[in-house]
């Protein structure tokens, strides 16, 4: 954690929010080192950082909390599986008096129509789902999943063709066209849509 914010000094969230868990600081001032250790810090790290003293903050934080983990590149492949497994896979889907399963790699995009969501597999079923696009953003892998606008959210997979479109925005068209006409990015979401299909 930066130590001096936009809106002011991190020490202010531990003082209004207690929190118990080891903390990294990084920060181009010195004069905070003494204030820093009246948490549970793992090191304080002046600006620029360098990578001996990054891995070293690391390996403090690999002793105390991960005492099974070998070395620092353990703990990072170990932290990545973890936020990857974290994301939904799957959706259960009432159909009449049944239930069934949409896989995520099913799905070409979720979709807001007024007050409902509906998801749209890769076949074209449409369902509609109790999630809002704004929760949906959370629960989905970003590297699968983005949000072109205020009403959509597509699936990577699904994408078959970009195209320049009016007001510097972006149109897409998606595989299965005759369900799921071409979407349009908005013009604020160009540059993270271009950032996202090249990652």
């Amino acid at each position: 954690m930066d130590i001096q914010l936009s809106d002011g000094y991190s020490f202010e969230i531990f003082r209004q929010m207690p929190y118990h868990k080891p903390v990294i600081f990084t920060t181009a001032l010195h004069e905070y080192t003494l204030d820093a250790f009246q948490y549970f810090v793992i090191d304080y790290l002046v600006t620029p950082v360098t990578l001996s003293a990054l891995k070293a903050a690391l390996d403090k934080l690999r002793a105390i909390q991960y005492p099974e983990v070998r070395t620092h590149h353990d703990l990072f492949t170990g932290y990545d599986t973890f936020i990857h497994e974290s994301y939904k896979e799957r959706f259960l889907i009432q159909i009449g008096q049944k239930f069934v399963f949409v896989k995520a790699g099913e799905i070409e995009l979720f979709k807001s129509e007024g007050k409902v969501v509906f998801l749209t597999d890769k076949k074209g079923n449409k369902f509609s789902i109790d999630y809002m696009l704004e929760k949906l953003e959370t629960l989905l892998d970003p590297r699968l999943f983005f949000r072109l606008n205020g009403k959509v959210i597509i699936s990577i997979n699904s994408t078959t063709q970009v195209r320049p479109f009016t007001n510097k925005r972006l149109q897409l068209h998606l595989q299965n066209n005759v369900t799921s006409p071409a979407l349009v990015v908005s013009r604020q979401r160009v540059a993270d849509f271009h950032t996202w299909a090249e990652q």
